[in-house]
């Protein structure tokens, strides 16, 4: 059994992470580019046993493997998440904030877990690391993700807004 959350985002405080552990061990790692280093709050938490924060890393995906829940608990409302994105993609069950799912447009409970009161959150991460719901939310969330996310999926979207706004497209050769 997996035994590892992975924190791909920023919150406050730690009572989070305590009340979510469960004797697990925890990893923190982000993207490189938007990530270069980690904060005073999770270089603190990394003092702790069980708790690994890496920072910045080239590749995401073996840590979302490796990972039993992905938890991306933002507060500030910036467009897509594009990390709740990816840990939807592997399967792996998400515990967010409305502002994570803002771009997301997924259903609290169906796809992925929408939780912004504190408690709230670490509740949902603890039952999904116990194993609630964890396949049947995690399997929801790689399937809504290949029908709304995908790169055909996203291009056939940019193409509807443009034709709206601009009008019929011009054809381009090679392309049906």
């Amino acid at each position: 059994m997996k035994r590892h959350k992975c924190h791909t985002g920023k919150r406050g405080g730690d009572h989070v992470a305590r009340g979510a552990l469960l004797g697990r061990r925890r990893s923190s790692a982000g993207r490189q580019g938007w990530w270069p280093r980690p904060g005073s709050a999770l270089r603190k938490l990394a003092r702790q046993p069980g708790i690994t924060v890496t920072g910045a890393v080239p590749d995401i995906r073996p840590y979302l493997h490796r990972a039993r829940v992905a938890i991306c608990p933002v507060r500030l409302d910036v467009g897509t998440q594009t990390k709740v994105l990816e840990a939807m993609a592997t399967g792996l069950p998400v515990v967010t904030t409305s502002a994570g799912n803002r771009g997301v447009k997924g259903v609290s409970g169906e796809h992925l877990v929408v939780a912004d009161e504190p408690s709230h959150f670490a509740d949902a991460v603890v039952s999904l690391l116990r194993g609630e719901r964890w396949g049947e939310i995690g399997n929801a969330g790689r399937d809504f993700v290949v029908a709304n996310h995908s790169p055909a999926r996203s291009t056939e979207k940019l193409e509807g807004y443009l034709i709206g706004s601009c009008g019929e497209l011009p054809s381009v050769p090679g392309r049906a």
